[in-house]
C-alpha cells in the first residue's frame, strides 16, 4: 500500500481527531491510523517520514450514516464500512454523503450478489 504524505499540518491535525469522534459516535476501529515517524515506521515504507506528513490508513466498522465520520471529509486515509441489507439500500445510503466526504465507502459484510460495472 503506497502511503503519500497529508498536504498540511491541519489535515494531519483533522486526520487524527478523527479517532475520537469515531469512537465517541460508537464505530469500531479494525484498523488503527496515525503518523509515520522514524520510531513507527511500517514495513515496506520508503519515504523520509522527516520531509512529510506521513499516515497509516485506518479501517472503521459499524459506521452509521449519520456519524460524523461518515458526513465529514477526514483529510487522511480513511475507510468507513457501512453495512447495507441490499444494493439498493446501499445506493440509498451512498446518495445521502456529502460530496466532501466522497472517499467513504458502503460496503455490504457479507455480500449476496457481486455486480460488475462496465467501463
Amino acid at each position: 500500500m503506497d502511503f503519500g504524505p497529508l498536504l498540511a499540518p491541519r489535515f494531519l491535525e483533522r486526520f487524527l481527531v478523527h479517532f475520537e469522534t469515531g469512537r465517541k459516535d460508537g464505530a469500531r476501529l479494525l484498523l488503527a491510523g496515525g503518523r509515520i515517524t522514524r520510531k513507527n515506521r511500517p514495513a515496506g515504507f520508503v519515504g523520509d517520514p522527516d520531509r512529510g506528513l506521513f499516515a497509516t490508513p485506518a479501517v472503521w466498522d459499524r459506521v452509521r450514516i449519520g456519524m460524523r465520520i461518515a458526513q465529514e471529509e477526514i483529510f487522511g486515509p480513511t475507510v468507513n464500512l457501512i453495512q447495507a441489507k441490499d444494493l439498493d439500500e446501499a445506493t440509498k445510503i451512498a446518495a445521502r454523503i456529502p460530496d466532501a466526504a466522497i472517499g467513504n465507502g458502503c460496503i455490504e459484510i457479507r455480500p449476496v450478489m457481486v455486480f460488475e460495472i462496465p467501463v
